[in-house]
C-alpha cells in the first residue's frame, strides 16, 4: 500500500479507538487474544448500529482491514474515488440493482487477490443494519468469497474467518456500555474435503456455523418486546446485585436465553410477566428509585450545577453541533450514534483548540493549560450530571404518587425481581 494511505490508516485507526474509548467507555474485550491473528482473514461481526459496528470491529484488531462495502456508495465519480481510495471493496446486492443479476465477478477477483496477498477483510455477513439486539439470518456472501480465495490457492493461505459479537447497552447515546466477543475462528482449509465434494452446501454448512457462532457471542433476542423485557429485567438484576464486565454480560445473556424458555414453554406465564411489566416501567420512575425509596439526588443536583454550567457553555459547540445535526439530517435514526462520534471526532478537538486560543489571547500567563485540561474534565461532569437529572427527575415523580401508589410500585417490583431471580436458578 501507498505508504501515504498507509499512514492516515494509522492516524485514522488512533482516532477511532480514541473516540470509542469516549463514547462506550463501558467497553469490554472478550477472548482477545483471537483478535491478534496473523495472515488473511475476512473479520466479520453483526450489524446493529451501522458505522458504528465496522469502527468498533475493525479498531480492535492489529491487522490493517480493508471494508467490504455496498456498491450503492461508488455510484458518483467523486464516491467511487473515495471508497476506493478508502480501504473499500464494492460488492452489489439485490438491492443496488433494482432485480438485474448481479455483477461480482470484479468485486471477487479484488477479494481473491486481496486476501491472496495476506489482507484482512471485514464483512457484515447480514447484509443490512436494524437497531436492534437480534442477529438476522446471515447471506452466504462470506463463505463463497473465502472458498474462491482458498481454493485458487490451493488451501495454503490458512485463511480463517473470525467472527466478533457486538452488544451494546445503547445504539444511540454515549456513555453506553459495550461487549465486542470474539467467537472461535472458522478456518476454510477445514472444510476442503466437503467443498469439493458439494460447493453449494458446503457454503450454506459454513454460513450456519458462522451465524450459530455468531449469535453464542451476542445478546440475541427474538423480538423488541422481549428486549425491553429483557433490559428492564436485568437492570433489576443489576440494582440488587452489581455485577460488571464478563459477568454481567454472561448474565444478561442468559436472562434472554430463559426468558425464550419461557415464552416458547409457557406463553400464559410470559404474557403476564411482559404485562406486569410493562405497568411497572411504563410508570416513569426508575427502578433504582423504587428499589431506594427516592431521595438524594436533588442535593447532587444543586451541588453541581456551576461546574455543570460550565460544561454546557464550553461544549455548546463541540458537543451541540453533532447532536443538532443528528437531528436535522433526518436520516434513518441508526445513524445517530455514527453522526455524533464521526463529527465529534471533527468538532470536539478543532474547537478545544479554537477556545484555548481564545483563552490564552486575553488571559495571560500559563492558564490556558489549566482550561485546557478543564475541558475534558468539565465534559465528563456534563456527562454525569445529566444522569443525576434523570434521578433527580424520577425521584420527583416518586415523591408525587401517594403512599398506597408506591407501596403498589414496591410490590410489583419485589414479584418481578423474584421472578427474575428464580428464572437465574
Amino acid at each position: 500500500m501507498n505508504p501515504i494511505l498507509r499512514f492516515l490508516y494509522f492516524l485514522f485507526k488512533v482516532t477511532v479507538r480514541t473516540g470509542a474509548r469516549i463514547y462506550y467507555p463501558d467497553t469490554v474485550v472478550l477472548n482477545r487474544e483471537r483478535l491478534r491473528f496473523k495472515g488473511p482473514a475476512l473479520l466479520v461481526s453483526n450489524h446493529p448500529n451501522t458505522l458504528m459496528d465496522v469502527l468498533n470491529t475493525a479498531a480492535k484488531v492489529d491487522e490493517q482491514v480493508f471494508f467490504l462495502a455496498n456498491a450503492g456508495l461508488f455510484s458518483t465519480p467523486f464516491t467511487n474515488w473515495l471508497f476506493n481510495t478508502l480501504y473499500c471493496i464494492p460488492i452489489q446486492r439485490p438491492a443496488d440493482t433494482g432485480g438485474k443479476p448481479l455483477q461480482n465477478d470484479e468485486a471477487f477477483a479484488r477479494c481473491d487477490a486481496f486476501l491472496a496477498g495476506g489482507g484482512t477483510l471485514y464483512i457484515a455477513p447480514e447484509g443490512g443494519s436494524e437497531m436492534e439486539r437480534r442477529l438476522r439470518p446471515l447471506k452466504t456472501g462470506t463463505a463463497r468469497i473465502g472458498f474462491s480465495a482458498e481454493s485458487k490457492a490451493d488451501y495454503a493461505l490458512g485463511l480463517i474467518i473470525q467472527p466478533v459479537g457486538l452488544s451494546y447497552g445503547s445504539f444511540l447515546h454515549c456513555g453506553g456500555r459495550l461487549v465486542v466477543n470474539a467467537a472461535e475462528p472458522i478456518r476454510f482449509a477445514d472444510f476442503r474435503e466437503a467443498y469439493e465434494k458439494d460447493p453449494q452446501g458446503t457454503v450454506r454448512d459454513v454460513t450456519t456455523l458462522l451465524e450459530n457462532r455468531l449469535r453464542d457471542s451476542l445478546i440475541d433476542t427474538t423480538d423488541a418486546t422481549e428486549d425491553g423485557l429483557a433490559r428492564g429485567l436485568e437492570s433489576m438484576l443489576q440494582h440488587e446485585e452489581p455485577l460488571k464486565g464478563e459477568a454481567r454480560f454472561r448474565r444478561e445473556k442468559e436472562l434472554t436465553v430463559r426468558l425464550a424458555d419461557l415464552h416458547k414453554a409457557q406463553p400464559d406465564a410470559y404474557a403476564d410477566l411482559l404485562e406486569r411489566a410493562a405497568v411497572y416501567f411504563a410508570s416513569g420512575v426508575r427502578d433504582i428509585t423504587v428499589k431506594n425509596g427516592g431521595g438524594g439526588h436533588i442535593v447532587a443536583a444543586i451541588a453541581g450545577f456551576l461546574p455543570f454550567l460550565y460544561g454546557y457553555l464550553n461544549h455548546i459547540l463541540p458537543i451541540g453541533i453533532p447532536k443538532w445535526l443528528a437531528k436535522k439530517l433526518n436520516i434513518y435514526i441508526g445513524y445517530t450514534s455514527t453522526v455524533k462520534f464521526a463529527l465529534g471526532a471533527l468538532t470536539v478537538p478543532l474547537f478545544y483548540w479554537l477556545q484555548t486560543r481564545l483563552v490564552s489571547a486575553y488571559v495571560p500567563g500559563y492558564w490556558w493549560i489549566v482550561y485546557l485540561t478543564s475541558l475534558p474534565l468539565s465534559a465528563w461532569w456534563l456527562w454525569r450530571y445529566n444522569k443525576i437529572l434523570r434521578l433527580w427527575r424520577s425521584e420527583r415523580k416518586w415523591r408525587g404518587l401517594s403512599g398506597g401508589e408506591r407501596e403498589k410500585m414496591k410490590a410489583t417490583r419485589e414479584d418481578l425481581a423474584g421472578l427474575a431471580r428464580r428464572l437465574m436458578d
